[in-house]
């Protein structure tokens, strides 16, 4: 079975590992790196596309070029939208003077831990120092927090301050305190059920960048899929099993729709992506 076979049968609530029938584990290793990376990066070149309003990779392309001629830019960047390049620092910062409002961050320390979830604990930690301060102090709340107020509730969010954090600061938050504390079965549970439930949390993180209509709908439940697994998230130990049916991208819409009615009644509430999240909170809880 050909690496790309294999990870269509990569869905919620399901749980396969590889076998030498089908695909090795170091080829199931490099054919899922290869797939998140491709993921991931058509969800950068969406939020591209949203923010500029082009149409296609080439349109992208002329907004970022600085004229001259398109044919070898649009080679590199049909390379780049396959996932099979990932852009430079030097490349992302040319793209941000270009499109300054653009969130995505496809160097961001967690999506290298999620396209190798068995990094050894020397890369972890260097991933971990590139995190930002306001990260590190949530590492030391969290910490110290006792196991009955790990769990998904505007209090965790206050006490944490998720509301200051990207979704991907808050998936290696809880990722790095599941790991050093991996043998207590019931703070794991807790941390479990966080990272399942954290995309409903941050509906509008670029990595989910279109959850407010069902255009995207099937590239972000697949992208749900991948994450799961990278994260240990399936199968019948998964969050999923204790909520049979409920459907995080339908929530995750839902919070779009109700922060959308509160501003009908109140235009200048929730402007900033802190009082989104704030918001947002107020129903988020497993």
């Amino acid at each position: 079975m050909d690496a790309q076979r294999w990870l269509s049968q990569l869905l919620p609530g399901d749980r396969h590992e590889p076998d030498q029938a089908k695909l090795s584990a170091e080829d199931f290793r490099v054919a899922f790196k290869a797939e998140l990376q491709r993921q991931v990066m058509r969800a950068f070149f969406a939020e591209i596309q949203a923010r500029t309003g082009d149409a296609s990779i080439k349109d992208v392309v002329t907004t970022l070029s600085a004229g001259g001629d398109l044919r070898p830019a649009l080679r590199v960047w049909y390379s780049r939208s396959s996932g099979s390049r990932i852009p430079g620092q030097e490349v992302l910062d040319a793209v941000r003077r270009a499109v300054p409002a653009l969130r995505m961050n496809v160097r961001h320390p967690m999506l290298t831990w999620l396209a190798s979830p068995d990094l050894d604990p020397r890369s972890v930690r260097r991933l971990k120092a590139r995190m930002p301060d306001q990260w590190h102090q949530a590492m030391n709340i969290l910490r110290f927090m006792p196991t009955s107020s790990v769990h998904a509730s505007p209090e965790l969010v206050k006490n944490l301050g998720l509301d200051r954090l990207d979704y991907l600061d808050a998936v290696m938050l809880f990722a790095v305190e599941r790991v050093r504390t991996r043998h207590q079965a019931d703070r794991k549970a807790g941390l479990d059920r966080i990272l399942w439930l954290l995309p409903v949390l941050y509906p509008d993180d670029p990595l989910w960048y279109g959850s407010d209509t069902r255009k995207h709908r099937e590239r972000h439940r697949w992208l749900l899929a991948l994450v799961d697994h990278s994260l240990d998230l399936l199968g019948p130990d998964s969050p999923a099993q204790a909520w049979e049916g409920y459907d995080r991208l339908v929530s995750m819409f839902d919070q779009h729709w109700r922060l959308a009615e509160r501003r009908r009644s109140k235009p200048q509430a929730c402007r900033t992506q802190q009082g989104r999240r704030r918001y947002w909170a107020r129903i988020w809880r497993f």
